[in-house]
């Protein structure tokens, strides 16, 4: 059986190879030795969803129609005034989601210290590289980590929770 990084590897690269080679529009389904990766594409919209052959599963979506998966914790905070620009969700292993808006990077920030303590989260470290400023916060059996900079002009908020395992 293959170590979980290597398959994680292989999965990208298909993931990767499928939309090099799907153009603009359309859908697609790459076979893998793992599962299979579709691929439907409008426009700018673009979702993809893995089906694995041992249950594990994650859909993705980017684009202007950007939905925040049903399964995204609740008591993570979601900063109103920004946008959804990427949402995955990865089952069991985890959700990210990336939001965007013209709001300065420092405000944003600070929401995220406030609300994540209001909401029970523990502010486990907090750092500061190349513009972007990260946090960690664990709630229970999760850990999160929150990401604010920059990017082509805009405010951009990654956020991913994961439980352990």
């Amino acid at each position: 059986m293959l170590t979980r990084r290597f398959q994680g590897i292989r999965l990208f690269t298909a993931l990767f190879a499928g939309l090099f080679l799907f153009g603009c529009g359309g859908e697609k389904t790459v076979s893998t030795d793992d599962g299979d990766l579709k691929i439907k594409q409008d426009g700018d919209d673009v979702e993809i969803t893995f089906e694995g052959d041992e249950g594990q599963s994650f859909k993705a979506n980017s684009g202007g129609n950007v939905d925040i998966p049903a399964s995204f914790p609740s008591d993570m905070p979601l900063y109103s005034k920004a946008t959804p620009i990427m949402a995955m969700d990865m089952g069991a292993e985890g959700q990210m989601v990336t939001l965007q808006t013209d709001r300065d990077s420092g405000e944003v920030h600070q929401f995220y210290l406030k609300e994540l303590e209001s909401q029970g989260w523990e502010i486990q470290s907090q750092m500061e590289m190349a513009g972007q400023k990260m946090i960690g916060a664990v709630k229970g059996n999760r850990q999160a980590s929150i990401m604010v900079g920059e990017v082509d002009g805009k405010t951009q908020i990654n956020l991913t929770v994961v439980e352990d395992r």
